[in-house]
């Protein structure tokens, strides 16, 4: 009786021993789900190449502001058409790039100077706010409300071309508190030079 349950005794025990997933295939690891209108990882690095390749990098400092699929290539279609925008900080200048993924192309450049709404890249908030922070005339501002007072900020040009500032890179900060914001000074902080205009409102009698 011994000998004849030993093969079946063998073969339970090798499957208990089994080490648990041994024979079964790998799992897939999930994808991220990417919607037509969005830009990859992968197309967001070759549109800024495309559009980089046609900037002269060395002269002056330039940032990345944006790129952004062109609407009529949001659908489900082969195209896919991206404008990539860059600002210079050199005469002031926005520029920008369209360019073709599918067939790896610079459709078109163009530039203009002076533009007001050109918006702040990540590098420039950050250092927008570092310097901020840093200027003598906020410290007790940002001592007395710490990690309460929030920092926002958007870009501006100056009316007059006659102003000092005319053609920097300015941004214009918002500091508030709870659900207000503070009114008593504008602070606008000039990136070009790396420094913080403070003026403050007008007492009322």
């Amino acid at each position: 009786m011994l000998q004849r349950l030993t093969p079946w005794l063998l073969l339970l025990l090798g499957c208990v021993l089994t080490p648990l997933g041994a024979g079964q295939l790998p799992r897939e690891q999930p994808q991220e789900t990417l919607y037509p209108f969005e830009l990859s990882a992968a197309e967001m690095r070759q549109a800024r190449t495309l559009a980089e390749s046609q900037l002269v990098l060395d002269a002056g400092k330039t940032v990345l502001v944006q790129m952004e699929l062109l609407p009529d290539t949001q659908a489900e279609t082969t195209q896919r058409q991206v404008m990539v925008v860059h600002y210079r900080y050199e005469n002031d200048e926005t520029v920008y790039t369209c360019v073709d993924l599918r067939r790896n192309v610079v459709l078109q450049v163009e530039t203009a100077v002076h533009v007001p709404k050109t918006a702040l890249a990540p590098e420039e908030k950050v250092l927008v706010e570092k310097l901020a922070r840093a200027e003598v005339q906020l410290a007790g501002l940002f001592a007395a409300h710490g990690s309460q007072l929030r920092v926002e900020m958007r870009p501006i040009q100056p009316s007059s071309q006659q102003s000092p500032l005319f053609g920097h890179r300015l941004a214009l900060l918002h500091l508030g508190v709870g659900d207000g914001y503070l009114t008593e000074l504008t602070v606008t902080v000039d990136l070009t030079t790396e420094q913080v205009h403070v003026t403050h409102a007008p007492s009322e009698r």
